[in-house]
């Protein structure tokens, strides 16, 4: 552990406290400022005083920032028929959503999610949900009782400007109620498939001035079916876990208790203190690059915050402290981790004349590391500063324009983030608007400072590559008889015929630069009473992508030539335990005679792992790594309709097209074809120097995706049916090519009804998801996941909301 690590946590709480002692507003303009999260700023309906904080420093109004934003109400989040909070979001435009277990889901917006989203940035109150250790967003760490969600505000396009590294494709921010809006007691008990159960519990009082808030809950679920083979992108049938991991090692589903507190208090300078704070445990599977990963029960996140806001002032300190141990379901490699961040932000906004605003911030972050598999990754410190200003250059033409400038001491520097935006509004309630904006991934810690020297890769049976590789037995025999020339016969029992589990190993690079991306989009945005309105058409390119290749195989090296002193051998004693499974014994007695062993022969001894390296040149790989490649492109459009009633009938629809990626100029369909061809014809067609080159792949997002729905809450009897459809996708962001392919599209259906006691304090819910059973795999190497239905029940005892 860090040095740093231990102090990191008591630090936090001395600075939390010195800094909400000091804060005061000073002059800043008395109008609701970003970062404040209160509801009842808002019009009691929402219709025409929809607030935002998460989109623009200069304007708590959504048609006035520069960019996409839509807004998830809490009534949505319950009325809509979905598995977790998450899954609602995928019926945001632009929005991808992909589940691969009963833990793991993950969200990209304008690109494709993979297996560890690292592009869209995800916020609870102001604060982080994304690991920056190993680049994802750890979402059972969000507020899982839709119940206590005010709004879920989402900003589609770049957001580097307002809140720094990896908002590329935008944000997802999680405002919570506050505890004035929740008195009383909630008890939550719900069931369903796959063994799911949860309970949750809130309890809310206000007394003296303050106004606190505890809750605690449990989620449970047992894993979803894996997919016994799957297919990759050369047609061929594959088992997805490789069958190298030890029997009885398996996802187990997931668990998670959590715990949460808050506490609000009002001064008498009209300013809102708060104070946050929670702990919660997960366990389930996880996928990385490095596969999947298998979190052990005892992994936790912890966090504390404090706030202080007063007009357009805001201040706030928080600590996330996150400390768990996971293990490679496929190889069995540890993985324990340990991460602490600091993170101290001011904001404020300032009205100047009758034309111009500006709003401005500073923010730093300290965090410290100790991580099994990236040991030199102990420390990272950051700051930055950015300002925006929005000038009415006439009762309906607007310009805004933001910067914002980040410093990572550690890794790349210095780096700026612009963004612009020329906004049309022809009336009160429509805004046409052309922006282009700026944004950056900043490489994480793995990413970095990545270092396993040995990860289980294949299992090599030369029975069986005699017989589907080479048509006679060859490989069987030579191992048999240099085997048979040790006493353990490598390791094997005697009279049979060993097996050689060959490794690789993987690094992370400090010579990373942060992956730039800059986007221009065109959009129409309008608030028409009760019905919203929404098209964008965007481009996206970013370049200096971070990837995670072969970087070498063993065999010939760098020059081609087998036999030199830059060939990649493989080990001898590839798990370290003594015995040799492939022993550098000389083989010359037995194969002097076929080239290219004959020169190599000439030259002096080969063992028997040179051997094996030799003709299996280029087929296993030694080495991965961390590398920028080249430019990515993504382009399409976003359309959205929101419709509600008096009556309580809400209607929603949305739909997004995404062309084909394209990587260095070329879409990814093109690229998969002359992979595919090269391979069939063994030669080089496309005059690049390689076969069958699969190192500028890029994951290709679905190109269509629609949802629709209906929900009807007539007060006591409510109730809602949803259609999401999203069309096949590839998939090239796990291990190497043998395991990427398509999955193929689906639509599911889901419906949901529900009853309440007339005082409100009574409520039954009950809802089905993939109604028609479709046997829908939304990764490559994702779970099978089927028809869930479930149930839930929820009394609360005090005030009707």
């Amino acid at each position: 552990m860090p040095p740093a690590m231990g102090a990191e946590r008591p630090y936090a709480t001395l600075l939390l406290a010195l800094l909400l002692a000091a804060v005061s507003p000073g002059g800043a303009a008395e109008k609701s400022g970003p970062g404040g999260d209160e509801a009842e700023e808002a019009g009691a309906n929402g219709v025409e005083e929809e607030v935002t904080v998460s989109a623009s420093a200069t304007s708590d109004d959504p048609l006035d920032a520069p960019a996409a934003v839509d807004v998830l109400t809490g009534d949505d989040l319950e009325q809509r028929p979905a598995d977790t909070v998450v899954d609602q979001l995928r019926r945001v435009p632009g929005i991808n959503v992909i589940q691969f277990s009963a833990r793991d889901i993950e969200l990209a917006s304008r690109a494709s999610t993979g297996q560890a989203n690292n592009s869209t940035l995800a916020l609870v109150d102001g604060r982080t949900l994304y690991q920056d250790f190993l680049g994802f967003v750890m979402w059972e760490f969000a507020p899982t009782d839709p119940s206590l969600i005010d709004r879920i505000e989402i900003v589609r396009g770049p957001a580097s400007s307002l809140w720094g590294a990896n908002a590329v494709g935008g944000l997802v921010h999680v405002i919570t109620k506050s505890p004035q809006e929740t008195l009383g007691t909630t008890v939550e008990i719900g069931g369903g498939a796959y063994g799911t159960r949860s309970v949750h519990v809130t309890h809310s009082v206000a007394a003296r001035g303050w106004a606190v808030r505890v809750g605690a809950g449990l989620f449970e679920s047992d894993p979803f079916p894996r997919p016994q083979t799957i297919t990759n992108m050369f047609g061929e049938t594959i088992d997805p876990d490789l069958g190298v991991n030890e029997a009885g090692a398996h996802d187990a589903g997931t668990r998670q208790p959590r715990f949460d507190f808050r506490a609000d208090r009002t001064d008498g300078l009209r300013g809102v203190w708060s104070f946050q704070g929670g702990w919660a445990r997960t366990r389930g599977r996880l996928a990385t690059g490095l596969g999947p990963f298998d979190i052990d029960p005892s992994t936790s996140m912890s966090y504390l915050q404090g706030r202080y806001r007063s007009g357009a002032y805001e201040a706030q300190v928080y600590l996330n402290y996150t400390d768990g141990d996971a293990t490679n379901l496929i190889n069995g490699v540890p993985l324990s981790f340990k991460a602490a961040a600091t993170n101290l932000s001011l904001r404020s906004r300032r009205v100047i004349g009758s034309r111009l605003v500006l709003g401005y911030g500073a923010e730093a972050r300290l965090s410290s590391y100790a991580l099994s598999i990236a040991p030199r990754g102990r420390r990272r410190a950051q700051a930055a500063l950015f300002g925006e200003a929005e000038w009415s250059l006439t009762p309906h033409w607007s310009l805004a324009g933001g910067l914002r400038v980040d410093h990572v001491v550690e890794t790349i520097g210095t780096i700026a983030s612009p963004r612009i935006g020329l906004m049309f509004r022809p009336g009160e309630n429509q805004t046409l608007r052309v922006a282009w904006g700026r944004a950056f991934r900043s490489p994480s810690v793995i990413e970095s400072d990545l270092w396993v020297p040995s990860i289980p890769v294949a299992i090599l049976d030369w029975n069986e590559i005699d017989r589907e590789v080479v048509g006679f037995p060859f490989f069987a025999l030579v191992a048999e008889w240099v085997c048979s020339q040790r006493p353990d016969n490598c390791g094997a029992p005697p009279g049979e015929i060993p097996t050689y589990t060959a490794v690789t190993a993987a690094r992370g690079s400090r010579e990373l630069d942060a992956e730039r991306t800059s986007s221009v989009e065109l959009g129409y945005a309008a608030r028409l009473g009760r019905l919203r309105l929404s098209a964008t058409v965007y481009r996206t390119r970013s370049s200096n992508g971070i990837d995670f290749p072969v970087l070498a195989y063993y065999g010939n090296g760098p020059d081609g030539v087998p036999g030199t002193a830059d060939d990649i051998v493989l080990p001898p004693d590839p798990d370290g335990d003594g015995t040799l499974e492939a022993p550098p014994l000389d083989v010359c007695p037995g194969v002097s005679q076929l080239h290219p062993f004959d020169e190599m022969c000439a030259a002096g001894p080969v063992g028997y792992n040179h051997f094996l390296s030799v003709l299996l040149d280029g087929q296993i790989p030694a080495l991965f790594g961390y590398r920028n490649r080249g430019r990515s492109e993504n382009r399409g459009f976003e359309l959205g309709l929101d419709w509600s009633t008096r009556s309580g009938l809400s209607l929603f629809a949305s739909y997004s097209w995404q062309d084909d990626a394209r990587a260095d100029g070329v879409p990814m369909p093109e690229r998969i074809a002359q992979v595919l061809a090269e391979r069939e014809a063994g030669a080089d067609l496309d005059g690049d120097g390689r076969i069958a080159d699969t190192t500028p792949f890029i994951n290709n997002p679905p190109a269509h995706r629609l949802s629709a729905g209906v929900t009807l809450d007539r007060g006591r009897w409510f109730g809602g049916v949803t259609a999401d459809y999203v069309s096949r996708a590839f998939w090239q962001d796990v291990m190497t090519a043998d395991f990427w392919g398509w999955t193929s599209g689906y639509t599911v259906l889901g419906i949901q009804g529900g009853w309440r006691h007339p005082g409100g304090h009574l409520e039954l819910v009950w809802q089905v998801t993939n109604l028609l059973d479709r046997k829908v795999q939304q990764h490559i190497f994702g779970d099978v996941i089927g028809r869930r239905a479930s149930a839930r029940i929820r009394w609360r005892l005090g005030p009707a909301r």
